[in-house]
C-alpha cells in the first residue's frame, strides 16, 4: 500500500495513533510513545514499534532494502550483524572507513581509504597477535607448613593459532574464567620440591611436578609455583604468571637492559703506527636513534647511514661516583690518540707504570653527531698483556649513563702504560666486541666467547662443552693439568705440575718451564724435549725418548738418583746408561767405563748383569741422540 503524504495524529494511551490524515508531505510521528526505550528526544521523526524476536536480526520487524545514510549518531542496545557481502560495493574515491564480512572468507575486514593509501586488515591477522596468558586474578598463596594452597578467581586467554601451510592462520581465542580455589591439596608434596600451578582450557586447576614446557605455556594459563623444598609441607609460593596483555611492551622490557647492539661491522683498528683508532662502517640497533631520519625504521641504523671513521677522534670518559666525567678536548675537537698512561682508580685518574697494562673500552653512537669514539679509562692494572686481555670480561667496569642508553660497545684496547703504537702486538691488543656489551667475537652477531690473550688459549670443560673432554682438565685453583686418556699434539708448553696417566704422544717440543711432569701409567713417546724443571718417572710407564736437543736439567728415576745434563763428549763416542735394581727394589744409575760424571776424573765402572734396562746414546759433541726405554715394575 503506497502512502503519499503526511500521516499525523495523536498518540493514545495504548501507543497507537487515534486519528490519521493522508496528505502530501513527510511521514511524521509527532511524539514518542510513553515508556519507550531508549528515552527518545522530542525531535524524533520516525518510530517503528514491535517486539524483539528470539533470533534477533534473522527475523526483523523492520527491513530497509535500500542504501541508508544516517547523518547523526547510530546506536543499538543489542549488536550489529553483518552478513557476508556477495558483491563489495565500497567506493574508492571517498575518504572513509568500512567494516564488513567478506563473502569469500566469512571473516571480518576493516578497509580504510585516504589518498594515496588503501589499507585492508583482516580480523584474523589481529587475533594472531594475541597470546595465551593471564588477564586478571590468579594469585597463588599458601600457609607455610601445610600441604595446601589457594588461587584467587581470575580470567585469561588461551590462543590457538590453527596455522597451516596452505592458508592464513585461523586463530581461535578462548576466554577462560575460573572461581577461587581455596585450600587445594598439593599432589606432589611428598615426591617433588616444587609444584607448578596452571589453569587449563576447561577452567580446571592443574598441578605439574616439572616446569611447564613451551607447548604447555601455549595450551594453558601458567600462574606460578608452590615451594615444598624442605619436605612434604610448603615453605612459600611464587607468582610468576605469563600475561596475555602488553606483549610488545613486555618485549621491550626484555630488550632494553641489553642496550644498543652492534649488529655487524664497526670493527676497531689501530690508526697506523700510533695510539689512534679507526672504525669501519656497520649496522646497529639503538632504540629511536634513527627515528628522525626514517620513522618507519626508528631503531635500525644501517652501515650506509653510519660510515667508517677514518680519522682518529677520541673523547675520553671515566665514572667518578655517580658522575660521568667527559673530556672532549679543546673546542670539542677530541684527541687523536688514546692515553695509556692513566687509569680510573676508584673515581680518580692515576698513573699506569711502564710495566703495567690496562683495558680501555670503546663506544660509538650510531649516526653520531660528533663522529667521535668514546673511550673509557681502564679500571684495573695487570702485570702482563695476557692477564689484561683475559680479564676484560670479568673486571669491575662501570659504564656511564650517556653511553649506556644510546651507544654501542665496539671493542676493548689492552695497552701497556708506556706504549706508543697500538699495532705493536707484544704490548697492545684490540679485542672486537660482539653483539652486546658482555660479548666478544668480531663483527657482532652474538659472539659470546671470552677474549683470548695474545696467544690462543683453549679451555676444555666437561665432555660435550665447547668440544671439550672430561679426560683433559685443568684446575686453575691448584694449577694442575690432568690427562686421564690420550692426547696427541705438535707442541705442549707446561708452566705448572702435570700428571699423565694415559697414552701421550707429542711430535713437536715439550717445554716444561716450572714444576714437575709425572708419568704414571701408559706409553709416552716424545721428541725434541727441553726442560728447566723436573721429570719424574714412577712405577708403571714405558718412556721412549726419541731425541734430546737442548739440555735436560734433571731426570729423576723413582726419586733415587739423578742424571745431570748436558752431555757434551767427543763426537761419535758411545755411552751406555745402565739402570740397576737391587734385591730391595732400589734403583741405581751406572755407566760404562767410557762415561764420567760431570766434574769427575774417574769413570764409574759397572757391569750390565744386574741391569734391567740399557740406554745407548750417540753424542755429536753438542747434543745426545739415541733411544731410551725404561720398563719399571
Amino acid at each position: 500500500m503506497a502512502l503519499i503524504g503526511t500521516i499525523s495524529g495523536s498518540v493514545g494511551a495504548s501507543g497507537a495513533l487515534t486519528s490519521t490524515t493522508a496528505i502530501s508531505g513527510t511521514l511524521i510521528i509527532a511524539d514518542a510513545p510513553p515508556g519507550g526505550y531508549p528515552t527518545l528526544a522530542p525531535g524524533v521523526k520516525l518510530f517503528v514499534s514491535g517486539n524483539k524476536t528470539q533470533l534477533g536480526a534473522a527475523t526483523p520487524n523492520a527491513i530497509f532494502g535500500c542504501d541508508t545514510f544516517v547523518s547523526g549518531a547510530f546506536g543499538t542496545d543489542s549488536y550489529f550483524q553483518m552478513k557476508p557481502v556477495a558483491t563489495l560495493r565500497i567506493p574508492t574515491s571517498t575518504t572513509a572507513s568500512y567494516i564488513y564480512t567478506s563473502g569469500s572468507t566469512n571473516d571480518l575486514y576493516f578497509t580504510q581509504y585516504r589518498d594515496p593509501y588503501t589499507n585492508t586488515t583482516r580480523l584474523r591477522w589481529l587475533e594472531g597477535v594475541l597470546t595465551t596468558g593471564l588477564l586478571h586474578g590468579g594469585i597463588v598463596s599458601t600457609a607455610n607448613g601445610t600441604t595446601t594452597f589457594s588461587v584467587t578467581a581470575g580470567s585469561g586467554l588461551i590462543v590457538t593459532p590453527n596455522a597451516t601451510t596452505t592458508e592464513d592462520p585461523y586463530p581461535t581465542t578462548a576466554l577462560v574464567e575460573w572461581p577461587a580455589f581455596t585450600s587445594s591439596s598439593l599432589l606432589y608434596s611428598g615426591s617433588a620440591q616444587v609444584s607448578y600451578i596452571t589453569i587449563n582450557a576447561s577452567s580446571e586447576l592443574v598441578q605439574l611436578n616439572t616446569p611447564p614446557t613451551l607447548a604447555q605455556f601455549k595450551d594453558r594459563i601458567v600462574l606460578g609455583r608452590v615451594l615444598h623444598q624442605t619436605g612434604s609441607v610448603t615453605n612459600g609460593a611464587v607468582n610468576a604468571p605469563a600475561v596475555a596483555f602488553s606483549t610488545a611492551a613486555n618485549i621491550f622490557d626484555f630488550v632494553r637492559p641489553f642496550g644498543p647492539l652492534k649488529v655487524s661491522g664497526h670493527l676497531l683498528a689501530a690508526s697506523g703506527s700510533t695510539l689512534g683508532l679507526t672504525k669501519t662502517a656497520g649496522d646497529s640497533y639503538a632504540e629511536g636513534r634513527n627515528y628522525s631520519f626514517d620513522p618507519s625504521s626508528p631503531n635500525t641504523i644501517l652501515s650506509t647511514d653510519d660510515p667508517a671513521l677514518v680519522n682518529s677522534k677520541i673523547y675520553y670518559q671515566y665514572v667518578s661516583g655517580s658522575t660521568t666525567v667527559t673530556n672532549t678536548g679543546t673546542g670539542n675537537a677530541g684527541f687523536t690518540v688514546i692515553d695509556p698512561a692513566q687509569y680510573n682508580n676508584n673515581g680518580a685518574l692515576a698513573a699506569v707504570a711502564n710495566s703495567e697494562w690496562t683495558n680501555q673500552r670503546v663506544y660509538w653512537f650510531p649516526r653520531s653527531v660528533n663522529r667521535a669514539l668514546f673511550v673509557y679509562y681502564g679500571v684495573a692494572k695487570y702485570a702482563t698483556l695476557d692477564d689484561a686481555v683475559a680479564s676484560i670480561i670479568s673486571e669491575a667496569f662501570v659504564e656511564g649513563s650517556n653511553t649506556k642508553d644510546s651507544a654501542i660497545f665496539v671493542g676493548a684496547v689492552s695497552v701497556r702504560g708506556n706504549e706508543t703504537n697500538l699495532s705493536d702486538t707484544v704490548n697492545a691488543k684490540i679485542t672486537q666486541a660482539g653483539l652486546s656489551r658482555s660479548s666478544f667475537g668480531g663483527g657482532g652477531g652474538g659472539g659470546t666467547t671470552p677474549p683470548a690473550g695474545s696467544t690462543t688459549q683453549v679451555q676444555f670443560n666437561d665432555a660435550g662443552a665447547f668440544g671439550g673432554s672430561a679426560n683433559f682438565t685443568f684446575n686453575n685453583i691448584t694449577n694442575a693439568l690432568t690427562v686421564t686418556g690420550g692426547i696427541t699434539g705438535s707442541n705442549l708448553r707446561l708452566t705448572g705440575d702435570a700428571e699423565v696417566s694415559g697414552s701421550f704422544s707429542v711430535s713437536g717440543t715439550i717445554t716444561a718451564l716450572t714444576g714437575a711432569i709425572s708419568f704414571v701409567t701408559g706409553t709416552h713417546v716424545k721428541s725434541n724435549v727441553f726442560s728447566s724443571g723436573l721429570f719424574t718417572l714412577t712405577d708403571g710407564p714405558t718412556i721412549s725418548w726419541d731425541l734430546f736437543s737442548g739440555s735436560v736439567a734433571q731426570v729423576t728415576l723413582a726419586g733415587l738418583r739423578s742424571l745431570n745434563a748436558p752431555i757434551n763428549q767427543s763426537p761419535g763416542a758411545a755411552y751406555t746408561l745402565i739402570v740397576k735394581q737391587d734385591g730391595t727394589g732400589n734403583r741405581t744409575l751406572a755407566f760404562d767405563a767410557t762415561y764420567k760424571f760431570p766434574g769427575s776424573t774417574d769413570p764409574v765402572i759397572t757391569t750390565a748383569s744386574n741391569a734391567i734396562d740399557i740406554v745407548s746414546f750417540i753424542s755429536d759433541g753438542t747434543n745426545m741422540y739415541g733411544s731410551f726405554v725404561q720398563n719399571f715394575g
